[in-house]
Parts: structure tokens; sequence; C-alpha cells
């Protein structure tokens, strides 16, 4: 097999990646596109082999990527020694953690796959969902592409937000038995407790302290066991779902914007106000306006 070495700097890397997420999600068909030899990925990245073989090292462990499988990178794998044959072709989406996040909050089952994913970065797809994939991604390319509709943003959410469940559907049943097998650490059933706790509780209660006393544990603990699986503190888990669910009431409710502080915990209107403005740029009611 006739191979190339994919190598290229830090610094181009960040580049290229910048380039990439300028609009938090994109599409590539190229692997020299993407993260590339000794680099920590800063994005959710899943690449689809058509033709060719590759190989690379992530998390030190070593991969042979051919036709038909799918390889996910997280956000802080390090991604080493990429290599592809000179016949390789992919197809590959990649979204930047704040856009991921923005779509939805992971829960339930679709948190141990993603854990899964994370620690078995490779699967292969059988025929039929291979054709899914090329068909939603055809899709989403020409939603990419498609910038002048007034609902553009909103359209690309949705399909990927339907991509990430319809891949879920395909491949749970498949994985049900390592998930059953699968050993979690303590640290990994906390994280998945609080992420249960926060989808129900938050964003009512937005006090660490709250999470930690629930599953008998110190803030201190809980931040650094986050810390750990995302790469973001409780404290900053439960801000951005706060953001989320006031970004939704401010664009998508009749409510008050002080209804929305009192459901959001917040006693003081003003201090509410800077919060938002902080956030999300602009006052509660502006950002309310702007939306409609």
């Amino acid at each position: 097999m006739e191979i190339q070495k994919i190598g290229i700097s830090e610094e181009e890397y960040k580049l290229r990646l910048e380039q990439l997420t300028e609009k938090d999600v994109a599409v590539f068909e190229e692997l020299g596109s993407v993260p590339i030899e000794n680099v920590h990925s800063d994005a959710f990245i899943s690449v689809l082999c058509l033709e060719g073989k590759a190989t690379a090292v992530i998390e030190d462990k070593e991969y042979h990527i051919e036709k038909g499988d799918m390889v996910f990178s997280h956000p802080n794998q390090l991604i080493q020694n990429a290599m592809v044959s000179c016949d390789f072709k992919c197809r590959g989406i990649l979204m930047s953690p704040t856009y991921f996040e923005s779509i939805f909050l992971l829960g339930g089952n679709i948190w141990e796959v993603s854990f899964l994913l994370r620690n078995q970065p490779l699967f292969h797809l059988d025929e039929k969902l291979e054709d899914m994939f090329m068909f939603d991604y055809k899709i989403l390319k020409n939603k990419l592409e498609t910038v002048d509709l007034p609902h553009h943003k909103e359209i690309v959410k949705f399909l990927l937000q339907s991509m990430i469940y319809e891949f879920y559907d395909f491949i749970s049943p498949m994985l049900n038995h390592q998930l059953v097998e699968r050993s979690y650490s303590s640290g990994d059933v906390i994280f998945k407790h609080f992420m249960s706790i926060a989808s129900a509780e938050a964003p009512r209660r937005r006090d660490v302290t709250f999470y930690a006393d629930k599953l008998c544990t110190t803030p201190k603990y809980l931040s650094a066991i986050c810390k750990k699986q995302t790469g973001k503190t409780a404290s900053e888990i439960i801000n951005k779902m706060t953001i989320k669910y006031i970004s939704q009431m401010l664009r998508n409710s009749d409510k008050s914007v002080k209804e929305i502080a009192s459901d959001t915990g917040f006693d003081n209107l003003s201090f509410f106000g800077k919060y938002v403005k902080r956030e999300l740029g602009m006052s509660p009611r502006e950002y309310r306006s702007h939306g409609e």
C-alpha cells in the first residue's frame, strides 16, 4: 500500500481548524483539512472512509481504517501519526464544542454511547448505515452552502440534531452489549448522574453545591470530574444549560423578562440583565427584539 504521512505544524493545524470552525460546523472531503499529527483536536470530528486505507494513533492506541469505517474524535483527544493511502477518500463532519452543546445536552444512553465512542473511536458501518450517512451528508453540505435563507442557521441545527439522533438509533442496538459490559469508574458514574440531575434541575438551580450535595461529593471534586470528562467545570456546564434556556424563552415564548428571570433563579432583575448581556452580548429585551 502506497502511503503518505499527513504532517503539519501545530500552528498550521490551529489555523486550518479555525478556518473550518469559523461557522462552528463544517463538512470536508479530504483529510488534509482536519487535525493531523501530534495535535489535540479542539472539535467533535467524524470521518467516514469511502476508499483506501489509513492509520492513526488516538490516545496512544493505533487504529487501522478501511472502507466503511467511521472514526470519531472528541475535543481534547490526542491524534498522532496519521497516515493514509494515496487513494484514500473520505467524508467528514466537524463541530465546535460550543456548537455541539447548543444542539443538545447529552443525557441517558446517548451520553453512554458518546462515552463509549470516545474510548473506542473506530466503528464499522454496514451498507445501510453508510448509505444513510452519505444521504444526510449531501443534504447537510447543500444546506451549509445555501446561506441566503432567513432560517439557515435553524435548518442546519435541526438537520444535525436529526442526524445525531438517527445515527444513535441505528448504532445503539449494536453497542448495547458493550454498554452493559462496560465497567464505569466512580467518576464516570458521578458525571452521568450529574448530567441527569442538571438536565432536570437547571436552570432553576445554578449553584454547584446543590448538585454536589445530591451526589454526596464536594463541589471541587464534582468540577474536577466534569473537567476531566468534558473540559468544562460543573459551573460552566450549568451556565451553558441556563443560557440556552434563557435564549429559548426570550426567542420562543411569551413569558416576560421578569418571569424568565424568576424561572432561572434570579431574584434581582438588574443582575439578570447584566448576566444576559455578558453571555449573549445584548440585554434581554434587545435579544428578544433581535430574534423577531
